[in-house]
């Protein structure tokens, strides 16, 4: 899909080059909210390159841990990083950008997309462009499936601005860090939420409408501040990328009945992302 397809979301979200505000669709709620009280030097809008982080926490980790064993998730760890590196190896850009005067010009470039994990939690990131955000989408998006594919829950958040990801001496510092770990936890199912970070300029913009939706119900009681309401749609990229159905797969994974309504909101998840599988024709998100 071209760059300059990309519709607006519902919100305070704009469509490059259209110059012009969305109104939100009716009982959607509208992105822009407090930004956790943050200055933009903190979150990294001034100085060196910002990057995108993408943190998924594998749920249940210790129990995961005691039934299946290290080999087992070693493995499962290994195979995901693999399907990462081929995501990686594809990542090559083909579109077309603005140029000024209502001319467009072709664009072409590869994204660099790196990980690492530790324990529960694996890391994604690459350098922020309004174009590479589409191609890291499509990357979190196949992970997110893939890990679900290897019977492993996960819960993830996406954040952007000014951060130190030193995969050589595994040191990772910045804000962008410290808004995922806030973003992943103040969420109740298997899913990847966009952090507040992502909700003001000049992030707020150019999203692959393809790869994004709008959905709240899955936010934790007091937590509205973390999660303005952008996710990834990674049940289309499931349905787009031909898998079996999921429904089947999200029941297995809940063994937990104490976070059994964790998995009535990712089915509720599913269920949206159906329903709104042709929103970017219709102009609006169906409620």
């Amino acid at each position: 899909m071209p760059l300059l397809r990309m519709q607006a979301l519902p919100g305070n979200l704009y469509t490059p080059g259209m110059g012009r505000k969305t109104h939100p669709a009716t009982g959607v709620s509208v992105l822009r909210e407090t930004h956790d009280n943050v200055g933009a030097t903190d979150r990294g809008l001034m100085g060196q390159t910002p990057t995108i982080v993408a943190l998924f926490d594998v749920l249940g980790f210790e129990e995961r841990l005691r039934s299946d064993g290290l080999r087992k998730l070693e493995h499962a760890y290994d195979q995901l990083l693999r399907i990462v590196d081929r995501q990686h190896g594809a990542a090559i850009l083909d579109c077309t950008v603005p140029v000024g005067d209502g001319m467009t010009a072709a664009a072409f470039g590869a994204v660099q997309v790196d990980q690492d994990y530790f324990s529960d939690t694996i890391l994604l990131w690459t350098n922020y462009h309004f174009m590479a955000l589409k191609w890291f989408c499509r990357v979190c998006n196949e992970a997110f499936c893939a890990l679900l594919e290897l019977g492993m829950p996960v819960r993830g958040a996406m954040s952007v601005g000014e951060a130190c990801m030193d995969k050589g001496k595994r040191r990772y510092l910045g804000y962008p860090l410290v808004e995922a770990a806030r973003v992943e936890k103040a969420q109740a199912w298997l899913g990847v939420s966009f952090g507040p970070s992502f909700a003001v300029a000049p992030f707020r913009s150019a999203f692959p409408s393809h790869a994004v939706l709008v959905f709240t119900r899955h936010r934790k009681p007091g937590c509205s501040q973390y999660i303005p309401g952008l996710v990834l749609d990674w049940p289309r990229h499931w349905r787009d990328s031909g898998r079996p159905a999921l429904w089947p797969l999200v029941n297995r994974l809940n063994k937990n009945r104490e976070h059994a309504y964790y998995y009535k909101n990712t089915l509720d998840f599913v269920a949206w992302s159906e329903r709104n599988r042709n929103w970017t024709d219709k102009g609006r998100i169906s409620t």
